[in-house]
C-alpha cells in the first residue's frame, strides 16, 4: 500500500514494513531528525515497544508490528497493523494521534493506540488535522481532541475516504433497497441484438426483393458501422467467431456492388471509431481482447477488389499497431481465446486470409509504359500487417491451425526476384541491431512460395 500527506509519503511493503520519506515537519515521519528524508526509510520503533519483532517463524514480522494500512496528514502519521492496532507519529494539536491533546501535543516516535472497545482497526485515512479509522465490525471511529470516538455504527461501512477537513463513507445498501444504476458518459445505443436481428431481417429483404433497396443498404450500413464502433457489444454478441462469419457472408452475398462500396466506407468508419475508443483501455482480458479478431474478417471486404477500401492504409496499421502493442496478458488471452475458438477452417479464413488479402493489396505496385513503379499509397502498412501474420503463423505451428501454403502472399511471391536478393542480402549482411530497425520481406520466409524461395537459391549459387 501506499499513502502520500501534504510533504511526505509512507509505502508498505508485502512483509509490512512501513518505509517513509518527505518533510520530517513535527516528526511525522517517526523520528526527531533530519528535517527531511530525501529517501525512504524505514519507519522506527520507540524505545518502548516491547512486542517480538519477528513472527513465529523468525523471518515474518509479527502481526502486532506488521503494517497493512498506512495515512498521511498535514504533519502527523498513522500506521495500521495486523493485529488490528494504530501506531501513530506526528503533531497532535488537534488530536489527530487518536490520544487526547492534553495527554500529548506531539510524538516524535510512533507510539501504540488501541481501539477503543477492544476491536480491530482494518484501514486509515487521513486529512489536515484528523484521523478515520474503520475496524473490523464495519464501525467507523475519527480522531478528537479527547481522543478516539465512533461516528458511524451499524451501518456496515465499506471504505472510508479523508482530505483536508472532509472525510466520506460507503457503507452497504439497507436490506431490500433499490441498487443504483450505472449511467454511462458514451451516448447508448440500442439493444446490440436487437441490431444484428434486424441486419439478418434487411438481408432476407435484399435477398427476396422486398423494400428499397437503397434504403435497405442504407440502414444495413449504419447499423454495422454502429456494431463495429462499440467493441463491448461487438464481445458480447459473437462468442462463437462462426455466427459472425455467417453474418459476414450473408452480406456478401446479398449486396449488390454499390451496396458493397456503401458498406465498405460504413466498415472503414465503423473500425476507425471502435479502435480509436480502444486507445486508453487496459487490453488484458479475453473479454476486452477480442474484439481485435473479430475486426480482422472486416478487412475481407477486399475480397471483391473492384471495392475501395482504407486506401492509405490508415485503418489497417492503427489496427495492427494495437495488436503488436498489446501487453503481455492481453497477447495471452487473444492467443487463448484464437486457438481455442478459431478451429478447423476458422483460423485460416477469419484471421490469415483477411490480413493476407491486405498484405497484397498493400504490397502491390505497378510499372507503366516507361518501366516505372507505381507502389500503393498504403504500402507504409506492409511491416506491421507482416508482424501480425507472423504472431499468426507461430500459433497455426503451435497448435496446427493452418498449412504452411495457408500463408503464401501471391504479392511477396510476384515482387521481381532480384528485387527479393537484394532484400535478402541486405538481410543477411545487417546486424542484429539494424535487423531490429529495419523491415526485411526475406527475413519472414512463410511469406514466400516454394517456387520463390526456389528462385531466390537458384541466385544464391
Amino acid at each position: 500500500g501506499v499513502a502520500a500527506g501534504d510533504g511526505h509519503a509512507v509505502v508498505i511493503t508485502a512483509h509490512g514494513t512501513a518505509f517513509v520519506w518527505g518533510e520530517n515537519r513535527h516528526s511525522c515521519c517517526g523520528r526527531e531528525y533530519p528535517a527531511e528524508l530525501t529517501v525512504p526509510l524505514a519507519m522506527k520503533l520507540s524505545s518502548n515497544q516491547s512486542s517480538p519483532l519477528e513472527g513465529s517463524d523468525g523471518l515474518t514480522i509479527a502481526d502486532v508490528l506488521a503494517i497493512q494500512d498506512a495515512a498521511c496528514g498535514l504533519e502527523h502519521t498513522i500506521l495500521v497493523t495486523r493485529s488490528g492496532r494504530l501506531l501513530v507519529c506526528g503533531n497532535n494539536n488537534f488530536g489527530q494521534l487518536g490520544i487526547a491533546t492534553s495527554e500529548l501535543k506531539s510524538s516524535k516516535a510512533l507510539k501504540s493506540v488501541n481501539h477503543p472497545n477492544g476491536g480491530r482497526f482494518v484501514s486509515t485515512e487521513a486529512g489536515y488535522g484528523h484521523s478515520l479509522m474503520l475496524d473490523d465490525a464495519g464501525d467507523v471511529w475519527m480522531t478528537t481532541q479527547n481522543g478516539i470516538e465512533c461516528i458511524l455504527t451499524g451501518k456496515s461501512a465499506l471504505a472510508i475516504a479523508s482530505g483536508g477537513n472532509n472525510s466520506a463513507v460507503i457503507t452497504a445498501a439497507p436490506s431490500g433497497a433499490k441498487l443504483l444504476k450505472r449511467q454511462f458518459s458514451m451516448e447508448e445505443i440500442e439493444d446490440p441484438t436487437s441490431i444484428v436481428d434486424a441486419v439478418h431481417g434487411m438481408i432476407e429483404d435484399l435477398e427476396g426483393g422486398k423494400g428499397n433497396e437503397t434504403n435497405l443498404s442504407q440502414e444495413i450500413a449504419r447499423k454495422s458501422e454502429e456494431l463495429l464502433r462499440y467493441p463491448s457489444y461487438l464481445n458480447s454478441l459473437f462468442v462463437n467467431p462462426k455466427q459472425l462469419d455467417t453474418l459476414f457472408e450473408r452480406l456478401l452475398h446479398a449486396c449488390s456492388a454499390d451496396v458493397m462500396q456503401e458498406l465498405a466506407m460504413a466498415f472503414e468508419r465503423g473500425l476507425k471509431g471502435g479502435l480509436d475508443s480502444l486507445r486508453d483501455t487496459r487490453l488484458i482480458h479475453p473479454e476486452a481482447v477480442r474484439c481485435l479478431l473479430q475486426y480482422i474478417l472486416f478487412f475481407d471486404i477486399r475480397r471483391d477488389e473492384s471495392i475501395v477500401f482504407d486506401l492509405h492504409g490508415e485503418t489497417i496499421s492503427t489496427f495492427c499497431d494495437t495488436i503488436l502493442s498489446l501487453p503481455f496478458e492481453g497477447y495471452k488471452a487473444l492467443h487463448s481465446f484464437a486457438t481455442l475458438h478459431y478451429t478447423g477452417s476458422l483460423f485460416v479464413k477469419m484471421l490469415v486470409n483477411p490480413l493476407l488479402r491486405t498484405l497484397n493489396v498493400c504490397a502491390s505496385h505497378t510499372v507503366d509504359d516507361n518501366d516505372v513503379e507505381h507502389f500503393n499509397p498504403s504500402r507504409q502498412a506492409v511491416p506491421v500487417i507482416v508482424a501480425v501474420l507472423s504472431w499468426l503463423y507461430a500459433m497455426a505451428e503451435e497448435q496446427n491451425l493452418a498449412k504452411p501454403a495457408d500463408f503464401y502472399s501471391d504479392a511477396v511471391s510476384e515482387i521481381n526476384v532480384d528485387t527479393l536478393f537484394s532484400d535478402l542480402y541486405s538481410m543477411k549482411r545487417a546486424s542484429p541491431h539494424e535487423r531490429s530497425k529495419h523491415f526485411y520481406i526475406t527475413q519472414h520466409p512463410f511469406l514466400l512460395s516454394p517456387g520463390c524461395k526456389r528462385n531466390l537459391l537458384q541466385m544464391e549459387s
